[in-house]
This record gives C-alpha cells, structure tokens and sequence, in this order.
C-alpha cells in the first residue's frame, strides 16, 4: 500500500509540536526560564477548545461549559485563556529561583492533568471527551459536487499556490544572482504568476524583500477562483482530473523543491560525499537484517537470535560513527564533515524507506501493476486514491495544511516578537537580568509576558490536537511531552525558531523510525522497546549537551550598526 498516508500522519504530529517547539522557546530560549510544565497550557488549550465547541452536556458525558461555538473562536479563547493561566501561575512562582521555579511549574502540570483525569464534571473525568464534530469535517472529500467543497478546494489551491509562487519566488532570486540567468527565472514566475508577475522578474535582483507579495496573493486568488469555477461547471467524473491538475502538480512542485533546497544546503558535498551518505544508510538497513529475517520469527529461539544479532551489529555500527568522528581527517572527505555526512545519510534513509520499501511491499502484495498504482500515489501525496471515491482532498490532507498554516502562522508572529525590542529585552534579560534591571526595565513583567505568550501559543496546539483526535482523554497530555518538547528546542537550537521547529522533525523522525523497527519484534518485547527508546532519546540529550550545547543551528545573533553621528 501507499506510505503518503503515513507522510501526512507525520507531518501532522510534527506540524503541531512544532508550535508547541515554537511556545517552549519563548519561554525558554528567548527568556531563559526553566519551564518544565508546558504540557500544563498544552491541556488546557485542548480541553478548553473541546468544551467550548461541544453542545450542552448529555447523559452520556457530564463537563462544564458546552457553548457550541465555531472552531475559529473556540480556539482563540482557548490560546487567550491558556496565556492567561501562564501569566497567573507566573505571578508567584517567577519570583523563585530557577530551579524552584522549574520544581513549582512541573507540580503545577501535574496537579492540573490530576484534576482533568479524576473530575468528572469538569471534562468527563478519565473517561474520552469526544462528540465534537471536526471544522468542515461534511464538505470532505473535495473537490465535491457542493458549493461549499467547491469553495473549500478553492481555498486549499489559493494556499498551494502562494506556497509554491513564493517558494519559488525567492529560489529565483537566489539562482539568477549565482547564475546569471535572469530571463530564465524571472520569465518561469511570470508564468506561475500568470502574468501578475512580470513587473516582479523585471525588478528583482537579490534579496527577500524584493518578493512582492501583492503579485503573489493576486495570482493565487486567480488560481484558487479558476479551480472554483471549474470544480461547480465540470461533470463529476471531471473532478478526478481537477484534483491531478491543480493539486497534483502542487505536489510534484515540492519534491523539486525539496531537492533544489537540499541541493543548495549541501553545496560543498561532492558526488563521493552523497556516496558516502548512500554508505552510511545501506549499512543502516545492513544491520537491520537479522531483525527483519528472524525478529519475529515464531521459533523464540530464532527470534532471540535475530534480535540479538541486531543489536551486536547496531553497537558496531555506532562504535564506528565515533571512530569516523575522530578519525574524519583520514577517512572523510575535505569538503564537508560528519554531521553533514550524517544529514545526506538521513536523506537516503527517508528516499530509501519512502520509495524503495514500499516497492518491495507493493511487489509481494500485488505484483508491478501495484508498484507503479503506489509509486505514483506517493509522489502525489497531497491527493488520496480511494476505491470507491476516487480521487481527491481527504480530511487529513486538510488537516495537514491547516496545522502547517498555523505552524506558519506561529512561527511568523514569534519571529515578529523576537526580533522587536520587546524580544531583545526579553534576551537581555536571560543573559543578565541585573543590567536588564540597572537600564531601566521591570524584568519581572516582561517574564510574566514572555511566559503568557508561550503558554499561549501551547495553548493553541492543544487546539489542533483536539481537531487530530476527535476526542480528548488525559493521557494525550502526558507530563513527559514537556520534556520531549524542551529535547527538540535544545536539537535544534535555543532562541532559534527554526531550529525548534528543526528539532520537531528530528524528533519525530525518530520516533517513526523506532515504530517501524518494534514491528519486527516479537510483540512480548513491545514494552521493552518503548522503554529502550527513552532511553536513547536521554542519551542523545546528553550526547547534544556534551558535543553542540547550542544545537544543530544554534542561536541566530544580530548585530545593530548604530550611527556615531
């Protein structure tokens, strides 16, 4: 079968962990508080929004509130109410030292997922708070024969087209300045832009601001009201064809993107280096093999084999990682190191598993007429292929882009923040809060600021976890989200939102990755790799604090020229 599903899946859980990435780092990275009870703002925004949409209570469940609102309010309130929490529970604990402040905030979590587990007239107590339905959950899949599928696919190729113009937009700026091929590329985005934006690829030269948005939004309307039009005076045996032009060509755009942007990260990486990385992985999947032959194998014998054969050939494999690490100027190339060797490893993994995996499964599932169905279903991965309701836009697709929006959303208003005096002051009070104070500023609010706007945006997760799930129950909520949260902003680096959101993907990555291994294993060993793989992510945090405290990007540092005269 089709691993896009998958693909979505992941890049729905990586979207929101990314805001909440995203809210930690205000807290943390930008101001230097110790906040290990961020799962606290991250239930309450997720409650909160469920009882805000839910009807008045039935027999069936018992909670408070169930005012029906629309979702668009229903998790603004939520985010509002989240931030306020953040600010009143900062009222005495900032006060603290750090590491009671740390202790303080992590009982507050604590107390708070107690009291949403154990009240049942609060939110139905331990038992799942569902009934709500998700925003638009009717209209799907689209394009449909309704007006307002119709309008609803509109809206999602506007998205699709503004993401692939702009994209495109600043690759063609940065290729016709190393290039010089200037007519080339501003001539391809006068197309995409339909001709809106010609006088765009006349003027831009270099730099982002030359990006005229307005050009941007304009052919985007235009596209999205085409794909509108064309969706309500089609037949429906049209609206297959509708979806393969407008969204499957989207889809393809961000694979060449994908490789262009890749291509360019690693531009010192020669034809041997990408070798080295295709080296890496197939001894990956090399060691791997006994796991897959005999892991689960119904003799226990064989399978105790298999697994330990496994774990024999991963601890070689990882020795030798160290080896190459402090050996890298015999054995490595001099163009680029071992981390970036790593990364174009990682890069084979994902095409390794994505493509080539699912061709081997597709072939002893239903043979080559199967491989190239599934081929092609994942590399039009924004498109689902259904038996029964052909092609299109299911819910999970639009989920998808609602959260990856949002996630763009948020990452654009903390970029705003940061980067204005009220984020420097906020950085200047984590470097030194005392000459924060000689120069003027009341430290103590900008961290209760400072923590209501990361509670906030925690907040506004739980939001979009209560639409991923339909119902809501304690445990989603778990107190070691904070801490896998607070992993992926130290992976990524501090006071870098981008590195936040780096660490996110990273860290899912991970995760998935662990999942598919734990399926080759007998199913009695299940708890035991659950536990093994907490404990290789509390290593991989002190193996991070050890060798690069500041992440993998690090803390982007600004520098102001300030005028003599």
């Amino acid at each position: 079968m089709a691993i896009s599903g998958s693909l979505v899946s992941f890049g729905i859980s990586v979207g929101i962990f990314g805001i909440l990435a995203v809210g930690m780092n205000i807290k943390f990275g930008y101001t230097g508080l110790l906040e290990i009870g961020h799962v606290a703002f991250y239930l309450l925004g997720g409650y909160m929004t469920a009882l805000l949409v839910l009807p008045p209570s039935s027999p069936g469940q018992q909670y408070i509130l169930g005012l029906g609102l629309p979702w668009v309010v229903a998790i603004l309130l939520a985010s509002l109410f989240a931030g306020a929490i953040g600010a009143l529970v900062s009222l005495p604990a900032i006060r603290l030292r750090e590491d009671y402040l740390a202790i303080t905030l992590l009982g507050m979590a604590f107390i708070v997922q107690q009291l949403f587990r154990s009240e049942r007239w609060l939110a139905n107590g331990p038992r799942a708070l569902a009934g709500f339905e998700r925003p638009l959950n009717s209209l799907f899949p689209v394009p449909g024969d309704t007006l307002g599928s119709a309008i609803v696919f509109g809206v999602l190729v506007v998205l699709f087209w503004m993401a692939a113009t702009y994209a495109l937009a600043r690759l063609s700026e940065i290729t016709a300045v190393d290039s010089g091929r200037e007519a080339v590329v501003h001539g391809v985005f006068a197309l995409t832009t339909l001709g809106v934006g010609y006088l765009f690829g006349r003027r831009a030269r270099s730099g982002a601001e030359d990006v005229n948005t307005f050009d941007v939004l304009v052919a985007s309307l235009l596209v999205g009201g085409i794909a509108t039009v064309v969706t309500l005076v089609t037949p429906d045996v049209s609206n297959e064809l509708v979806a393969l032009v407008f969204v499957g060509a989207f889809s393809l755009f961000t694979w060449a993107y994908a490789y262009v942007r890749i291509r360019r990260y690693f531009s010192k990486a020669t034809a041997f280096d990408a070798l080295y990385g295709l080296g890496l992985t197939t001894l990956f999947f090399a060691t791997l093999a006994p796991l897959v032959v005999l892991g689960n194998n119904q003799n226990d014998t064989t399978s105790a084999i298999g697994m330990l054969m496994t774990v024999v050939f991963l601890a070689v494999y990882i020795y030798g990682l160290v080896y190459l690490s402090r050996n890298w100027n015999h054995y490595g190339s001099d163009n680029v190191d071992l981390v970036s060797i790593v990364g174009i490893g990682a890069v084979w993994l994902f095409l390794v598993r994505y493509f080539v995996v699912s061709l081997v499964t597709s072939i002893q599932s239903g043979g080559v007429s199967t491989v190239f169905l599934n081929t092609f279903q994942n590399l039009i991965w924004l498109l689902q292929f259904d038996p029964n309701l052909g092609i299109g836009i299911e819910y999970d697709r639009f989920l998808f882009v609602m959260v990856f929006t949002s996630l763009g959303l948020m990452y654009y208003l903390s970029e705003t923040t940061v980067n204005s005096p009220f984020g420097r002051v906020l950085k200047a009070i984590r470097e030194d809060e005392d000459v924060a104070t000689a120069l003027g500023k009341n430290t103590f609010t900008y961290k209760v600021q400072g923590m209501a706007v990361g509670s906030a945006i925690a907040g506004f997760a739980g939001g979009l976890t209560a639409i991923q799930f339909q119902s809501l129950t304690w445990s989603i909520f778990r107190i070691d989200v904070t801490f896998f949260v607070l992993l992926m902003v130290i992976i990524g680096g501090t006071a870098n939102n981008r590195g936040a959101i780096l660490g996110a993907v990273i860290f899912w990555a991970f995760s998935r990755m662990t999942s598919d291994l734990a399926e080759f294993f007998p199913t009695a060993a299940g708890s035991s790799i659950q536990a093994l793989r907490l404990v290789i992510i509390g290593a991989l945090l002190i193996v991070i604090l050890y060798y690069r405290p500041e992440g993998i990007w690090g803390e982007k540092h600004r520098t102001i020229e300030v005028d003599s005269e």
